[in-house]
């Protein structure tokens, strides 16, 4: 007779693995969305501020440029600054030349055209350029300090021409950049920009 094989017992079936599938696209979204919300909130803040305050500040920065080399220009001709209540009528041809030479440069920025008035904008807030009466019709060498001197300077209202003697304002009364003054913009004779005391950019 033959012995009957011997007995296995069946085997315990393998623990089945939870199904993670679930978990794993739940991670994936979140990696995936959470870097692109950042990017869509603070992409939309960072176009804003370039929009409502970068942009603005640039092409201000980039008419006193202009202004200020059509000025030099001018004067390099003439042998003497601009009269101070035509300056901007005697030197706009030369501010129209800074612009056509320059405009592959300025990219999104758009200065104030040649004709017409030339002004300043932070966020509603529209100021002009005015002209130091002090050195009106001077030549360069009769200016003794042309560091400290003041060419061009801001004034709360865009105007023709705008010019008077410069005198300082306070900080306080200029135009606004987060709810902090920025200081007004001037331009003494050798070409350095401030906007405040310790600011200082130079634009030659």
């Amino acid at each position: 007779m033959s012995s009957p094989p011997p007995f296995v017992p069946p085997m315990a079936p393998y623990p089945q693995k939870k199904n993670n599938n679930t978990v794993l696209i739940v991670v994936l979204i979140l990696v995936v969305l959470v870097p692109c919300i950042g990017i869509l909130v603070f992409g939309a803040l960072g176009l804003s501020f370039f929009k409502n305050t970068a942009m603005p500040m640039a092409t201000c920065m980039i008419t006193f440029e202009g202004a200020k080399s059509a000025v030099e220009e001018y004067t390099a001709d003439k042998g003497h600054l601009p009269n101070a209540a035509t300056w901007q009528d005697d030197v706009r041809s030369y501010y129209k030349k800074y612009l056509e030479s320059k405009k592959e440069d300025f990219g999104p920025f758009s200065p104030p055209p040649a004709d017409g008035v030339w002004s300043c904008k932070s966020g509603t807030t529209v100021t002009g350029l005015a002209f130091n009466d002090d050195v009106s019709g001077k030549k360069m060498a009769d200016i003794k300090d042309k560091s400290t001197t003041v060419l061009l300077y801001e004034v709360d209202k865009a105007e023709m021409n705008a010019h008077a003697k410069y005198v300082k304002k306070p900080d306080s009364a200029a135009p606004m950049i987060f709810g902090k003054s920025r200081g007004w913009i001037t331009v003494t004779v050798d070409g350095d920009v401030k906007m405040k005391d310790s600011a200082h950019i130079n634009i030659d």
